[in-house]
């Protein structure tokens, strides 16, 4: 008995010691996973050894099997080597001989061979930049020694079958008794050739000053803040969108044959989402036969779609970790955020940040700190404002009801606290020092419907502006249309308005404003028209609450903007375009023969100008002059890039252009690891084709830019062969339609959405399938009854719970029923029978969400630290911070008497 127990223990002890040592074995197992990792994205760096380690271990398996006979053609795609230190910053040298306009490129360039067999095409060979001599040693020791483990109780086909690249409980134990760039290569040699490929988004970030990154962590935020990350399949959001779209559907079909009764116009701009109160009236029966086989259809389709496997796509091997990515954020007080001109995400120091956001709001040039009782009493006067915005609107304009909704909107109801836009900035990395943009995001600000309104209002005045540039296409067009005086020096000027938004004074730019707004839409004279004073009196309102009065808070601190405008006022972009055009066509620039061109795109100015040097060519631009603002320019006679094209003068004397990459960009695209659909990247890559032929003046460029997409869209781990693929069925469309100015569709042309989510469930489903059996049916039912000119039915069935009396006899189809003649709602009259049935899928979480939410618990954790601080200090010290904490909810009346003639009595 007393030797059991002994034994007993014996045993004990030797599973735990087993199990501590298993333990040991598994972490060990985990670490050279993640060395792993890190080493394939340096390996999959454009180089030789990749390339004969694939080839050496194909060679292998090939040695087992018989040679396949067929002709067998290989291909050779051109793929550019990213060598800088920035991502893809460096991967080709660029430079144009601007005598032949030719484009010469210096980079080092490597291929992919393909081997093409029967039809199908295999990745025969995968590079990496370390030395092929010291990777081929290695390679040998790790076979070596496997062998030896395997010779010692494992088969080589028994490690094959069991291995799995991306588990680490897998790799066999032998991988811990080798060197460990031995026990590196022989993951890499098993691990998936696309696996491989997929891993070459993984590069480095932007980084602030005093940030330092571990390889893991900087190579998973390179996959960019696209990343969307895997949701389960989910095949309820089908059932949930065709729920949602029967009663979107029956009160459109409901509207449609009721709205000419209505007065108002309906704008959906200026739509107030709302909770639906009551269900949508049902349809005429032949209409709800339609959405019944609708029904029938999406049920199938639900009961046909096979369950979620588990798969080896590189996306589930290469999946962001955002635990470990934000435990090593919070641990380093590291904030991840975009940067200015989208070149890429950046790491800073939350003391980085909070230093240079405290720069921005404590100029006092620029913004004044605030009390917040001074807070609370401009919000009431925003809030009172708005009020008698809406009221007029109501009372005067066309669809005034409508817009009194979307007026009142963002007024703070009496239970709740005031919203006030919070500050942040994002790093201007191209600057050096690095320094940062401010950002002011108003779309939850109490007067944004105001600012909102006054953008739609300015729309056509910015569209019939001849000096302002509308976008890329619209600059391609013009550059395409000038015509140089030959036998005359022509200079390219661009011209930058430094600080634009803060330095215009609002006062004069509303007054230009409203006097352009008066030109436009009463010929530039006083109205006298009620309708058109009151349109009017709305607009001015909405202009002055809109953009006055900007307070706004960083931390637990407010602050109120001096002058300017902001950015992130949704009319701030259309008031600084109509502030500089009321200055350029006061000075007549485009009936100027010496400058044959002269744009703007916000603050950036380019005019092309005759002259016989480049000081006569500065100084016949430099009288365009906007007050309040200065600009800087900059006059070559070879070339300038601007937005994102380099200009420049070609031999022939003819303005030609190409696309230009800014300095630093990291071309951010989505990478091929994120679970976007299918559909979404190739659509991102059409889109980029357009865009680049859309840039570039020549068929050369854009076969060179065309290249060098393949290229980048390859080093984001994209298939070469799947990004040919695209290549060749659209190089052609995208050339010749680049130019092409898009009509809108017809009144009758459009679509009827399913809106949902991104998710594998929706591969299996077709919304033209959808659409075809509901129109069909619809179509069908109303054919047979308009033949028959009879319908052996009641009229309550006829018209469902559409009120007869609301539907025009136009809109109507005259039958003979069961209670005499009757009309009936022709649903052919409506237009809705030409409309085709799409998925409107919205993305799930992505990257740049978590981001936010880490950046807010980094940045908490700073307002937490000064709070310890604070309460350490004496007790009057606490009562005067609780004064600036986050509570907005005190009484008005203890307002000083300096203040309340900013707090009208409120009309809530």
């Amino acid at each position: 008995m007393a030797d059991s127990i002994a034994y007993a223990f014996r045993i004990i002890s030797i599973v735990e010691s087993h199990a501590a040592v298993e333990s040991v074995k598994q972490e060990r197992k985990r670490d050279l996973k993640k060395a792993a990792d890190v080493e394939m994205a340096d390996s999959s760096r454009p180089g030789p050894s990749i390339q004969s380690m694939v080839d050496r271990a194909v060679a292998a398996k090939l040695k087992t099997v018989e040679a396949k006979k067929g002709k067998k053609k290989v291909n050779l795609l051109p793929y550019p080597s990213p060598r800088a230190n920035t991502s893809l910053a460096g991967y080709e040298e660029e430079s144009v001989d601007f005598d032949t306009g030719r484009s010469v490129r210096l980079r080092h360039t490597s291929r992919i061979a393909v081997l093409t067999q029967s039809g199908k095409t295999a990745a025969q060979g995968y590079q990496g930049r370390r030395a092929e001599e010291g990777q081929t040693q290695a390679q040998d020791q790790a076979e070596n020694d496997g062998e030896t483990r395997q010779r010692q109780g494992k088969s080589e086909g028994e490690v094959i079958r069991t291995f799995r690249y991306d588990i680490s409980s897998t790799y066999p134990d032998w991988l811990l008794t080798v060197p460990l760039p031995a026990a590196i290569n022989y993951i890499h040699i098993h691990t998936p050739v696309e696996v491989l490929q997929a891993a070459q988004f993984m590069h480095y970030v932007h980084r602030s000053p005093g940030v330092s990154l571990p390889k893991s962590i900087e190579y998973q935020l390179a996959v960019g803040l696209k990343y969307m990350f895997h949701s389960p399949r989910k095949v309820s959001l089908i059932k949930d969108a065709w729920n949602d779209f029967k009663e979107r559907l029956r009160w459109r079909i409901y509207f449609s044959f009721t709205a000419h009764n209505d007065e108002d116009s309906y704008d959906p701009d200026f739509e107030v989402p709302r909770g639906r109160g009551k269900r949508a009236p049902l349809s005429p029966q032949y209409i709800e036969a339609g959405i019944r086989e609708g029904e029938r259809f999406v049920s199938d389709t639900i009961a046909k779609i096979p369950a979620e496997e588990e798969s080896s796509y590189p996306a589930t091997a290469l999946a962001v970790h955002p635990r470990q990515i934000s435990k090593f954020l919070e641990a380093n007080a590291y904030v991840v955020t975009s940067t200015d001109k989208n070149l890429g995400l950046a790491v800073s120091t939350r003391q980085w940040i909070n230093e240079k956001s405290l720069e921005i709001v404590g100029d006092v040039s620029n913004y004044t700190p605030l009390h917040l009782l001074m807070v609370n009493a401009i919000c009431d006067k925003q809030c009172t404002d708005m009020e008698e915005i809406a009221l007029l609107a109501e009372a005067h304009l066309p669809n005034g009801s409508q817009l009194g909704r979307f007026f009142r909107s963002k007024i703070t109801s009496q239970e709740n606290q005031h919203v006030v836009p919070t500050f942040y900035g994002i790093p201007k990395i191209h600057k050096e020092p690095v320094k940062m943009r401010p950002i002011i995001p108003c779309h939850s600000a109490i007067q944004n419907p105001a600012a909102k309104y006054v953008s739609k209002i300015l729309k056509p005045l910015i569209k019939a502006a001849p000096t302002i540039i509308h976008g890329s296409k619209d600059l391609a067009i013009k550059l395409s249309q000038i015509k140089l005086q030959p036998g005359r020096n022509t200079y390219i000027v661009t011209g930058d308005v430094v600080a634009f938004y803060p330095n215009i004074p609002i006062d004069k730019c509303i007054d230009c404003v409203v006097s352009l707004y008066r030109e436009h839409y009463g010929d530039g004279v006083e109205v006298n028209n009620e309708e058109m004073l009151r349109a009017e009196q709305v607009f001015i309102k909405c202009l002055q609450t809109g953009n006055k009065n900007l307070v706004l808070r960083y931390g637990d601190s407010f602050y109120k903007q001096k002058s300017g405008l902001a950015m992130g006022v949704a009319d701030s972009p259309d008031l600084a375009n109509l502030y500089g055009h009321w200055f350029e066509r006061q000075i007549n620039l485009l009936n100027d023969p010496d400058i044959p061109f002269y744009g703007r795109y916000i603050d950036d100015c380019l005019a092309i100008v005759h002259a016989s040097s480049s000081t006569e060519a500065l100084a016949k631009i430099t009288k365009v002059k906007y007050d309040g603002c200065k600009i800087e320019w900059e006059v070559s006679e070879h070339h300038h890039e601007f937005l994102d094209m380099m200009i420049y003068i070609d031999s022939k004397r003819t303005i030609e252009h190409m696309p230009y990459r800014k300095s630093r960009s990291h071309q951010e695209r989505i990478p091929w690891v994120s679970f976007h659909p299918i559909t979404v990247k190739r659509g991102t890559f059409i889109g980029e084709m357009s865009r680049l032929a859309t840039l570039s003046s020549k068929m050369s460029h854009y076969d060179d830019a065309i290249r060098n997409l393949n290229a980048l869209y390859v080093t984001r781990g994209y298939p070469a062969e799947l990004c040919l693929k695209w290549t060749r069925e659209n190089f052609t469309e995208r050339w010749s339609s680049r130019l092409r100015i898009t009509t809108k569709a017809g009144e009758d042309d459009g679509v009827l959405v399913l809106k949902s989510q991104y998710n594998t469930a929706w591969d299996y489903f077709s919304a033209r399938e959808l659409g075809d059996s509901i129109i069909n049916t619809w179509r069908s039912r109303i054919d047979m009854i308009d033949r028959l000119r009879t319908a052996p039915l009641n009229s309550a069935v006829l018209h469902g719970q559409i009120p007869p009396e609301k539907v025009p006899s136009e809109l109507c189809l005259e039958v003979e029923t069961t209670g005499g003649t009757e009309e009936i709602p022709d649903i052919r009259k409506i237009g809705i029978l030409n409309r085709r049935m799409i998925v409107s899928k919205k993305r799930t979480r992505n990257l740049f969400d978590l981001t936010n939410l880490w950046k807010r618990t980094v940045l908490l954790r700073l307002d937490e630290d000064v709070l310890d601080q604070d309460n350490q200090s004496s007790s009057s010290e606490e009562s005067v911070a609780s004064d600036s904490s986050d509570r907005m909810d005190i009484d008005p009346n203890l307002l000083i008497q300096t203040y309340q003639s900013l707090a009208p009595a409120a009309l809530r």
